[in-house]
């Protein structure tokens, strides 16, 4: 059976697993344990480099140094407190199965618990999943598809690597170490953050589809079906009264508890009808959908908690003054009528054509309803006489195809202007304010996509050579983006159809079959894949403002980093009489020189779109054993660290390692900046990410290629098989290991620190979580 879910651009079809029709009982099991480690930590400043680098850091500011006694500092790598050494991880699925002739059903019950690497980061799910088919008679089937899932998760606080090493985690009373010894500010240190907070989400969710078709008469089947995605999650959280920072603050406790009740309803009817005429097969489809999305969160918080007895079950109990609450609702519904028609001429020409209408209600009146058409050829050229006369091809195919498509990933309510609450106090009282929260478009549509396909299936050597070569080029038109407003409108940006944008690449496969003999066969599948994109234009714009280091250019790729070109270091004898550089000054690009940096020095810095990535598997197979090795790939990409502006300056924090080879009287040829120098001369500047800007010493090459997975399987042989059909054992590692050039957690990421923005900023990392490599020993067996 297959789910449809109706997404932005479209059904997307799912297919559950269930019986065949024919089979009996059927038993299964699959289990696994394992272990999880770091795959990498960062490479920092351990406690006596740091008190260098900080001494010197004052040194350039003409203050005292803040570390005069080395023997009174200490030397803390925080990431051994952050993360475990080790992590346990395991999953227990165990399912039956029955088919007969007029029914199926399957039903499983799974178990899952991850241990974060990260201290308070696990995660545990109970899920039950129920699929049915019946017939009932000879025209009518019903259907179910049911799952049933509570998951508990720990949400991590992520960050504290860039702590100072120069700090202990305890005081000698045994109380937490909660000040920074350059600023003197207050902070909570990860054993203090792990110990006095706490932070867990449960989740009940219901996933499910009911369908009934129904045979008219021969070759005629009306079928209806209605699914539901309904979830209600309560996130509760609480920060102890023993909390440094609640300490210095004279706070108390914190508790906040957030219940969100998400729900999804879904209905499709479709009638379709097929028939073959001679050597002309033909099939038509054609439906009405809907689907409707509600959302409702309630938030509530106080402070002032005197003791940590109640935690988060006794808000009241909080001081009056310092509780919260704030409630929401919101909806949209999305229309599709549709239509499909097939057809093929001795299954060798086909043709498909095929399109939807469909209205969504987060889009203005008179733009609401857009039609989305598309069309597919396709020629089975190796059934041709003369292609099979050449004795090459053991399958050929050509196909292509043209159609459109639509996205109105929007939130809600974008169409009109919204309000936000506050309070304030009048006359000693205080009252309920509202003003403007946005700025609405009344024009919003459709963000429009026009695609064109064009692929080649190719067998050789009877299908034990199969390549794949797909091009694509699509184009977007009327691209739903934030545009920035001036100032004085009182906004920041407004949503608008605006601009267009144009993707082109191609993807090419290979599956081999390289030996295949009795006892041994090893098989391969490599795949790359290439995208290009550009920028059309933006309107009236020439460029539009992305979040720091970032901008959409008309004429460059959409992930294009922008900022200010790092040169290395002034060296003394660059340096020109009557210029404010000194020696060991970070070497900026200054395009205009006028000897300032600032937005005028701005220039493309990087791409965050490789040139190519991809994945080569191996799969070996030895009499009952078989190995399969997974690589991936990717080559050409840049990766932005937003952690840089602070680890790279050593402001009131630590840095990167690779500021050992920083520019010193001892080390004249140093490239990285001197202690303190980066502050002033970047942090503080547009290079430091002032008015959206950027630096290119942030930059990262983010090339790499990775032992994605390793397994290694073993078919226990059965003499008897009344009970135990068949008995595997297996062993799995993950991310074995990385070659890459890039200095953060892991080059596969993507960070959006910005949800407006989530589909244009795309290379940035932060280094919050590394990925983790685990080692799994598991079994499957069926009875």
């Amino acid at each position: 059976m297959d789910l449809r879910i109706i997404g932005a651009n479209g059904v997307i079809l799912i297919t559950t697993k269930r019986g065949n029709g024919s089979e009996g009982v059927k038993v299964s099991y699959n289990g696994y344990y394992g272990l999880q480690t770091p795959s990498k930590t960062l490479d920092l400043l351990n406690g006596p480099e740091a008190m260098a680098f900080q001494n010197e850091y004052a040194a350039y500011y003409g203050r005292p140094n803040p570390f005069k006694d080395p023997s009174t500092i200490s030397d803390t790598n925080w990431q051994d407190y952050i993360f475990r050494s080790s992590a346990p991880i395991t999953d227990h699925n165990l399912s039956v199965s029955r088919s007969m002739k007029d029914s199926n059903y399957f039903l499983s019950v799974n178990y899952f618990n991850q241990d974060g690497i990260m201290y308070e980061s696990g995660f545990e799910r109970y899920q039950i999943r129920f699929n049915v088919d019946q017939n009932i008679g000879k025209f009518l089937q019903l259907g179910a598809t049911l799952t049933a899932s509570m998951t508990n998760r720990d949400n991590p606080i992520l960050g504290g690597h860039n702590l100072l090493p120069t700090a202990p985690i305890y005081n000698e009373d045994g109380s937490y170490f909660d000040i920074n010894q350059i600023s003197g500010n207050v902070f909570n240190n990860p054993v203090a953050q792990k110990n006095c907070i706490q932070d867990k989400t449960r989740t009940y969710r219901g996933l499910g589809n009911l369908y009934a078709q129904l045979t008219l008469f021969k070759n005629l089947i009306l079928k209806t079906s209605f699914g539901f995605d309904i979830t209600n999650s309560k996130q509760n959280r609480y920060e102890s009264v023993n909390l440094p920072t609640r300490i210095f603050n004279k706070a108390g406790g914190y508790a906040k508890v957030q219940t969100q009740y998400p729900i999804t309803y879904q209905n499709e009817n479709t009638i379709s009808y097929h028939t073959t005429i001679g050597e002309h097969f033909i099939s038509v489809l054609g439906g009405f959908t809907w689907q409707k999305y509600n959302y409702e969160f309630m938030n509530g918080s106080a402070s002032g908690f005197k003791n940590d007895v109640n935690l988060y079950h006794a808000m009241e109990t909080g001081d009056p003054v310092t509780r919260d609450i704030q409630t929401g609702e919101s909806s949209w519904g999305l229309v599709s009528y549709l239509f499909r028609l097939n057809y093929s001429f001795k299954n060798k020409y086909m043709l498909t054509i095929s399109g939807r209408q469909d209205g969504s209600s987060r889009l203005t009146e008179g733009n609401k309803w857009a039609f989305f058409p598309s069309v597919a050829l396709a020629w089975r050229a190796s059934e041709e006489k003369f292609i099979q006369n050449l004795k090459i091809f053991s399958n050929l195919k050509i196909r292509a195809s043209y159609g459109t498509s639509g996205s109105q990933s929007i939130a809600p309510y974008s169409t009109i202007d919204k309000l936000r609450s506050g309070s304030t106090v009048i006359g000693n009282q205080e009252v309920i304010t509202f003003s403007p929260a946005s700025s609405a478009n009344k024009n919003l549509g459709w963000e429009r996509t026009k695609q064109f396909d064009f692929g080649i299936d190719a067998g050789f050597l009877s299908g034990r050579l199969n390549i794949e070569l797909d091009y694509y080029y699509k184009k977007t038109t009327d691209l739903l983006l934030e545009r920035e407003l001036p100032y004085q409108t009182g906004f920041n940006s407004i949503l608008e159809n605006v601009g267009a944008v144009k993707n082109y690449g191609f993807e090419f496969t290979v599956n081999s079959v390289n030996i295949d003999t009795r006892n041994f066969k090893w098989s391969t599948n490599l795949s790359i894949s290439a995208n290009r994109n550009k920028i059309l234009n933006l309107g009236d714009k020439e460029f539009l403002e992305n979040g720091r280091g970032s901008r959409l250019i008309v004429g460059q790729p959409m992930g294009t980093f922008w900022g200010v070109k790092y040169l290395g270091t002034w060296k003394a004898n660059e340096i020109l009489e009557g210029s404010k550089h000194q020696p060991g000054d970070p070497k900026l690009q200054d395009l205009n020189d006028d000897d300032i940096i600032n937005i005028k020095d701005g220039q493309i810095i990087g791409n965050a779109e490789p040139k190519f990535y991809g994945g080569l598997s191996n799969d070996f197979t030895y009499k009952n054993w078989t190995l399969g090795l997974f690589f991936d790939f990717s080559y050409g990409n840049d990766i932005y660290d937003l952690s840089g502006r602070d680890m790279e300056t050593g402001f009131n924090c630590n840095v990167y390692g690779r500021n050992r080879d920083r520019w010193s009287e001892s080390n004249p040829n140093g490239y990285y900046p001197k202690a303190g120098s980066a502050f002033t001369n970047i942090y503080d500047t547009y290079a430091g990410g002032e008015f959206n800007g950027g630096c290119s010493l942030y930059l990262h090459d983010g090339s790499y290629i990775r032992l994605k997975n390793i397994n290694l399987q073993y078919e226990i042989p059965l003499r008897n098989k009344n009970i135990i059909k068949s008995l595997q054992v297996y062993g799995t590692v993950s991310n074995l290991f990385t070659i890459t050039k890039y200095m953060g957690y892991s080059p596969d990421v993507n960070v959006v620190d910005d949800s407006s923005k989530e589909a244009t900023r795309r290379g940035f990392d932060s280094n919050a979580y590394p990925q983790n490599r685990t080692y799994l020993i598991g079994i499957k067996a069926q009875f």
